[in-house]
């Protein structure tokens, strides 16, 4: 389900808990702050072709952690996710893929909007980032052939989130990140061709990395909250041999603090 049907799925949920009565929230008040724990789960669609020009496909469980805080008159964020599996194949051949990823989002208050009876608090901000992915193709080798691929993006890009505060315990968020112009490093068949790394600077249409996510958060005691979501990750590196992931996971989490 594509994020904004989601969000909005979140947004009829929440129709019947109204804010009347209580004073109206602001942004330090709304902003997701706390520490998050979060697994999830969803499919994985990959196409390396420097090992092969088949597409591949299959199941990749992540788990995630975040720190956020409202500090002065902005929110910072940092978040490392770690998504990893052999279960991806293409026919009888299977791969086994891990990324990583390491975020800082800079998130500043840019107004409000109505949404009839709510309002929606908007953040935009800079959002700097890493990210690597390992593809390890599961075939026979001799002697020290590997087939084996690493590309890496080290990114500048920006970051925007929305909040609708649905009752006094319920929130619905969404976030959007994406790269902007990133440094990529690409490295292949390390141990048996001795193949020198490969460093190019790349914009958003050779270097893409993006997230979009939609999450309902249910905070039923002050210092802790449950959250449930959808994030799809789109990430390519297009100017050497295409490397192309895509996943969609369906995503829990669990948030300490406030």
């Amino acid at each position: 389900m594509p994020a904004h049907k989601f969000l909005a799925l979140l947004l009829c949920l929440g129709a019947t808990t109204g804010l009347q009565g209580q004073t109206p929230p602001t942004h330090r008040q709304v902003f997701p702050a706390g520490a998050a724990f979060t697994w999830g789960v969803g499919p994985v669609s990959l196409q390396d072709e420097y090992i092969s020009g088949e597409r591949y496909s299959g199941s990749l469980p992540s788990f995630s952690a975040r720190w956020a805080r409202f500090h002065g008159r902005s929110g910072f964020r940092v978040g490392m996710e770690l998504p990893s599996s052999s279960d991806v194949w293409s026919h009888r051949v299977s791969t086994a893929v891990t990324e990583f990823a390491l975020d800082l989002d800079f998130l500043y208050p840019a107004g409000s909007i109505s949404l009839g009876s709510r309002r929606a608090f908007l953040f935009v901000g800079p959002s700097p980032g890493i990210s690597f992915l390992v593809n390890d193709q599961q075939i026979a080798s001799h002697g020290m052939e590997v087939a084996l691929s690493f590309a890496g993006l080290f990114s500048l890009g920006a970051a925007g989130e929305v909040v609708v505060p649905l009752s006094s315990r319920i929130q619905a968020v969404g976030t959007l990140r994406a790269a902007l112009f990133s440094a990529a490093l690409r490295m292949v068949d390390l141990v048996e061709e001795e193949e020198e790394p490969s460093l190019k600077l790349l914009g958003p249409h050779s270097g893409t990395r993006a997230v979009a996510s939609a999450a309902l958060r249910y905070r039923p005691l002050d210092w802790a909250a449950l959250e449930v979501g959808y994030q799809g990750r789109p990430w390519r590196v297009t100017v050497w041999d295409r490397l192309v992931s895509s996943r969609d996971h369906l995503t829990f989490a669990v948030v300490l603090g406030r």
